[in-house]
């Protein structure tokens, strides 16, 4: 059935995606000297096994250095942060299969399961990474998923991202190994959730890529974080590892019991944000409606 126009999401204007170039350079600026400003609370006393496991999977085009102010973030606050064994996120089918392995690695050192983050494709890559090892794993894979404007409603072809990302998609076409994973991916959130421990999307008011409404993710999101940003700058903004930090030490607090946590970890405490900004919603709600209107 066709979908009508109302079901296709608007991509970000041309002055949005201007803008996402001239604020991406001073966010990563920003976010680096954020990052090596913070105390080292690493611990190395701490044996690996012991300490909370963190996999990051950067966007498109992009690679392990475009999170770096993520990483050492995490990393500064006694976190052991993996990130998949590739050179650059191409989109491919190699790509799932390297985080799927970073999971599993992250999974059998600490003998749980892992928080993941996924920038942007890098979201998509977690997603149907979970799916595939929820097909062969009693247990869950990922703890708590956070996808950074990942672009959900690309995949489910609602559009939402700029001109030039749809003639690479298009294009992908021509190469199954591109084309592969988002048709799987597409397959499996029409048919449910993501088989993660929770989920929560993190969009940028400013995101000259990827339109918010593309960006929220499917059926299943409890929390929705907006943050004042761009998009290219995701890894490095100051105001998302502050959320990360926070929300995942809050979680595994709960995991672990608040005394394991305090008498193991000295976290960072980023500077936290003055007022809440997460919305929480029902699911039907906050999610990427996934069917035609």
């Amino acid at each position: 059935m066709a979908k009508s126009a109302r079901s296709i999401i608007d991509p970000p204007s041309f002055l949005t995606t201007l803008g996402e170039f001239i604020r991406t350079p001073f966010e990563i600026v920003g976010g680096a000297v954020h990052a090596l400003t913070l105390p080292d609370r690493s611990r190395s006393d701490i044996p690996i096994q012991e300490r909370t496991p963190i996999v990051m999977v950067p966007g498109y085009g992009m690679n392990e250095l475009t999170m770096w102010g993520l990483r050492e973030v995490f990393r500064r606050a006694g976190y052991e942060v993996y990130t998949p064994d590739i050179w650059i996120n191409h989109g491919g089918s190699s790509v799932v299969t390297a985080a799927m392995d970073c999971l599993d690695r992250a999974s059998q050192i600490h003998q749980r399961a892992p928080y993941a983050v996924g920038h942007s494709a890098g979201g998509l890559a977690l997603s149907l990474g979970a799916f595939r090892l929820a097909q062969r794993l009693s247990s869950l894979s990922i703890e708590h998923l956070y996808t950074l404007a990942t672009p959900f409603g690309a995949v489910v072809g609602r559009g939402g991202v700029i001109s030039p990302l749809v003639s690479v998609q298009k294009a992908s076409r021509i190469f199954e190994e591109w084309a592969r994973p988002v048709r799987e991916l597409e397959e499996n959130l029409q048919d449910g959730d993501i088989p993660v421990g929770g989920l929560t999307v993190v969009v940028a008011s400013h995101d000259g890529i990827v339109a918010e409404k593309a960006a929220l993710g499917p059926r299943g999101v409890g929390i929705v974080e907006r943050v004042n940003g761009s998009h290219c700058g995701m890894g490095f903004k100051r105001a998302v590892s502050s959320f990360l930090v926070e929300d995942v030490g809050r979680r595994d607090a709960l995991w672990r019991g608040e005394n394991a946590l305090s008498a193991t970890y000295g976290r960072v405490s980023a500077r936290p944000p003055k007022k809440s900004r997460s919305r929480r919603s029902l699911p039907t709600a906050a999610g990427l409606d996934l069917r035609a209107a």
